[in-house]
């Protein structure tokens, strides 16, 4: 009879032991599938905030390459001013101006010739030229010697020069 009490003490024990075994597994089930929503969504907040990131970045980029490319036009068209006004020279070494306006497209290029010094030998010319594309501008001057018994006409320099705009 003890030994049957015996086992049954420890069936009992067993029997206790499994089913606290089994409630503990089932209550840490149940706190682990509790965890994972949150992590679940935080990770797709992580996610969304990095795509918001880089679609951000990427706009920034493009925006910054797009002005660069209207500084570049910019350039462009104050550099074919300056020529055009040295071709001008070229044809009609008295040419003087106190503004023309190059049109190509959208985009313009001011241009003004005016007359630096004079002696008996020599002129000294100065050819502004400012290249306006969009909300960007560039301005180019170069000041040209012409020589009065031949006719030649010398660079003596080409300068980029700031851009003061006045409102």
């Amino acid at each position: 009879a003890n030994f049957i009490i015996i086992n049954m003490r420890n069936s009992y024990r067993e029997l206790k032991y499994v089913e606290d075994r089994r409630s503990r597994s089932a209550s840490n089930g149940m706190k682990k599938g509790v965890v994972v929503i949150p992590t679940i969504l935080m990770l797709g907040g992580m996610l969304a905030i990095l795509a918001l990131s880089g679609s951000f970045v990427t706009y920034l980029l493009s925006i910054n390459n797009y002005g660069l490319r209207l500084s570049s036009i910019s350039f462009s068209l104050a550099k074919t001013g300056l020529e055009d006004a040295l071709i001008k020279l070229v044809r009609n070494s008295d040419f003087i101006s106190t503004g023309y306006q190059i049109a190509i497209g959208d985009n313009k290029a001011e241009v003004k010739v005016s007359v630096v010094s004079s002696d008996a030998d020599f002129v000294q010319k100065e050819i502004t030229s400012l290249g306006c594309s969009a909300d960007r501008f560039r301005q180019l001057r170069s000041v040209i010697q012409i020589d009065k018994v031949t006719g030649e006409l010398k660079t003596l320099s080409i300068d980029e020069i700031p851009v003061i705009i006045s409102s």
